[in-house]
């Protein structure tokens, strides 16, 4: 047996070891039972898609749009549209917290009030009909066009 001279490979070392020692039960528990298992057995995406199909075909019906306004008589469907900004950073300018979105686009500086050039404050539009409403602690609270307040989770909690 070969000695390990430089003690920092002797952890190491031990650790080969031991995991060779649990390698090796492995091998003989599982060749004591006989039976072999393939982890990974071979598919083809024909077999995948046949399975899915199935799967989905029990448990999903597809309402078209006309079905879904026949079965609510007297309520209006609302739209809802994907935000179109994400905040992507922030820092403190003085004491005002300055946030960047990133979206159609472009990118925007926004902030309740700072010193900031070309800065978005409360009540001006941001692009496309949004606006920002305020800067919270924990969000900025935009108004989409249709005037409902979204908000977008910040990084920090602004103190």
């Amino acid at each position: 047996m070969t000695r390990i001279r430089n003690k920092t490979l002797a952890p190491a070392a031990g650790a080969i070891a031991l995991f060779a020692a649990m390698l090796g039960a492995a091998a003989l528990s599982s060749a004591d039972e006989g039976e072999s298992i393939d982890l990974f057995p071979t598919q083809s995406f024909a077999s995948l898609s046949a399975a899915a199909q199935k799967n989905e075909a029990a448990d999903i019906k597809l309402i078209t749009p006309d079905e879904e306004e026949e079965g609510k008589e007297g309520v209006k469907a609302e739209t809802i549209r994907p935000m179109p900004f994400s905040v992507t950073a922030e820092w403190k300018e003085g004491r005002q917290r300055v946030v960047v979105l990133e979206g159609m686009g472009q990118i925007f500086l926004i902030c309740q009030a700072c010193s900031v050039k070309d800065a978005i404050r409360p009540g001006k539009e941001i692009s496309g009909g949004y606006q920002l409403a305020r800067l919270e602690a924990a969000a900025a609270v935009l108004l989409t066009p249709e005037k409902s307040e979204v908000s977008l989770p910040l990084f920090t909690s602004g103190t």
